[in-house]
This record gives structure tokens, C-alpha cells and sequence, in this order.
């Protein structure tokens, strides 16, 4: 009487599909369920009749389920006497999917309340397909900047560059050919600031695109960018490798470039650091590439995240890491120094 009453106390309360099914067993071990009790609202989901199921076990009326995870979970609860609950399509109704939490008030009981989640679960498809696009469109964005990069670095290269060191042999060629004081003297300077200018040029090629990038990997290249952008201000940098380098998407390795310039640049500008350390870490699954230095570091709360020099900042970082499934975090504080780490997911290279 008091476990009738118990049910009884469940079954009237609750107003979403309910069954309440008695167990059966081989030996200890509960093998099916047999249909007791259901609600109007059980009755309407599943299209069924109540004397189509009352007393028939769980495995003849829904034989199409029966590998599906409701029966499973049931099961387990009869066994154990814990609330368990699992979530799925529907066999029975195209699109429709549902969540079962499964408890046993009394011993030999089982109650299964169903809840509909079509709508939450079309909502989270439609944003992992956003979420699928907004990865497509950043890996685009980050190719034709690259494109673009490169195009500008080839032009500076083989057009500008080959220009300016043409100019610079037809200046020098002058120079011995001029007998006046005067005129070599300003000869000497024009040549000065044209080797400068070479140089600049060949900086910013490499900045905005580095060759090695390409013909040695991103380690190499992260290694001369340490070189190129801290090697005649006092900083020292200093690179180091874990595990193998893999072969990885060209739009990881370039946005993982990119990123780790714009924070090297932020530090060489902002931070006011003696020592940088730039590190990859390299797993089967995932590369981890993190900057450390021992500047002035920053306030993390509120809106403080410095931008960078392009203006891009470390919340749009965030976003395009998060964008190809990757991590972005920054640990800093004033006077202690400031960690930024990025970890991207490894995606093989499309030969």
C-alpha cells in the first residue's frame, strides 16, 4: 500500500510523458520492463494507445529502441536503485529528440519522465553549423591575408628590392669614378642611406611574410623572428622546441605566425622586458606555442587587454584561435611579467 502510494504521489504530480514500468528479471539480473502505468502525455508523444502497451513488456512495444540508450539506462537503474538519465533521437519520429531520467522510488519500480528537447537540439545543431561556418570563414580570411602578405613581400622583393640594390651598385660604381671630395662625401651618405633602406625593406618583407615560413616550418621561422626583433635592442630571446614538428594546415601555421608576431611585437614595444621566451610544444593532437616575458605586464580585470600594434588585441586573438578550435590565455599582472599561451588543434597539411 505505501509503495501504491508512492507511485500514485509521482504519477498524479508530474505533467510531462511519464511511464512507470514494473521490472523482470534472470535470476538477480533485471532483463526487461513491463509496462504498468503511463500518462496522457506518454500516450500522445509516442502515438500510442493504453491498451496497446499496459502489461506488454518494454522490449516488445518499442523493438526498434532496444539498442537505443533509454532501455540501457532503465536497466541500470533497476539494477543499481540510482537515477540515471540519457538523451537521443527518437526512432519512432523523424527529428524528434528527447531526454529520460529514470529513478526507482520503490524497489522493483522503475519511473521514466521524458522531456522534449527538439527545439534545444535543433538550436545547438544550427550552432555548431555557425560555429562550422564562422571556422570555414576565418581559415578564408586567414589564407587571402596571407595571399595578400605575400604578394606584397614578392613585389618589395623581387621588384622594389632588385630596384634599390641596382641603384645602390650604380651609386657605389659612381663613387669611385668621382674625383671630388664634396661629391664622394655625399656619394658615401646617399650609398649609407640606401644600405638602410635595403635592409628596412628586407625586414618588413620578412615581417609581413617570411619565406622560412614555408621552406623551414614554423619553428624556424618563430626562431628567426626572435633574432630578427630582439637582437640589437639588449632584449634577450631565447626559442625553444618540445617534440617533433608536425606538418600541419597552412592556415594553422600562418595564423599561428601571425599571432605569435603581433604579441612579440606588443612586447618589443610595450612591455619593457629583458628576457622573452618564445616556445612550441608539439603532441599528436595539439600544438601548444606560448610567449613569456619579464615586463611591466598589465591589469587583467575589466577591459585592460592591451591591443596589439595592428590594433587587432588580444580579444580578437581569442576569437580567431576559438574560431579553428583552438585556446587562447593570457596570465599577467603589474610588474610580474605577462604568459600568453596559444594551443590550435593539429589538422594535417593537404598535400
Amino acid at each position: 500500500m505505501k509503495n501504491d502510494a508512492i507511485l500514485n504521489a509521482i504519477f498524479t504530480s508530474i505533467y510531462a510523458p511519464v511511464a512507470v514500468y514494473h521490472v523482470t528479471g534472470g535470476g538477480d539480473e533485471p532483463v526487461d520492463l513491463i509496462y504498468d502505468r503511463v500518462n496522457r502525455a506518454y500516450l500522445e508523444l509516442n502515438d500510442f494507445a493504453q491498451e496497446e502497451i499496459i502489461g506488454r513488456r518494454y522490449t516488445e512495444v518499442c523493438r526498434d529502441e532496444t539498442e537505443e540508450p533509454w532501455m540501457k539506462c532503465m536497466l541500470k537503474v533497476a539494477a543499481t536503485g540510482t537515477a540515471d538519465c540519457c538523451e537521443g533521437m527518437c526512432v519512432r519520429r523523424t527529428g524528434y529528440y528527447v531526454s529520460l531520467l529514470a529513478f526507482s522510488p520503490v524497489a522493483g519500480r522503475v519511473v521514466a519522465i521524458v522531456r522534449d528537447l527538439s527545439e534545444w537540439h535543433k538550436s545547438r545543431l544550427n550552432l555548431i553549423e555557425k560555429q562550422e561556418l564562422l571556422q570555414k570563414l576565418t581559415t578564408r580570411l586567414t589564407l587571402a591575408e596571407e595571399r595578400t602578405r605575400r604578394d606584397i613581400a614578392n613585389t618589395l622583393h623581387d621588384g622594389v628590392g632588385f630596384e634599390m640594390v641596382t641603384m645602390l651598385n650604380s651609386l657605389r660604381s659612381l663613387r669611385e669614378k668621382t674625383e671630388g671630395r664634396d661629391a664622394k662625401e655625399l656619394l658615401a651618405d646617399n650609398i649609407s642611406r640606401m644600405e638602410k633602406l635595403i635592409e628596412n625593406t628586407r625586414s618588413f618583407t620578412f615581417e609581413i611574410s617570411p619565406p622560412l615560413l614555408y621552406e623551414a616550418g614554423l619553428d624556424a621561422t618563430l626562431e628567426a623572428c626572435c633574432g630578427h626583433m630582439f637582437g640589437t635592442n639588449g632584449v634577450k630571446c631565447d626559442f625553444r622546441s618540445e617534440g617533433t614538428e608536425i606538418r600541419i594546415a597552412e592556415d594553422t601555421k600562418v595564423l599561428l605566425y601571425q599571432m605569435a608576431h603581433e604579441i612579440l611585437v606588443n612586447v618589443a614595444k610595450h612591455a619593457k622586458a629583458r628576457n622573452v621566451l618564445v616556445m612550441t610544444r608539439w603532441g599528436a593532437k595539439k600544438v601548444q606555442l606560448f610567449v613569456r616575458d619579464d615586463g611591466v605586464g598589465f591589469d587583467q580585470s575589466g577591459d585592460n587587454l592591451p591591443s596589439t600594434t595592428s590594433g587587432m588585441g588580444l580579444f580578437s586573438i581569442r576569437e580567431r584561435m576559438s574560431a579553428i578550435g583552438g585556446q587562447f590565455n593570457v596570465i599577467s599582472e603589474p610588474g610580474a611579467g605577462t604568459t600568453v599561451s596559444l594551443i590550435a588543434p593539429i589538422r594535417p597539411a593537404v598535400r
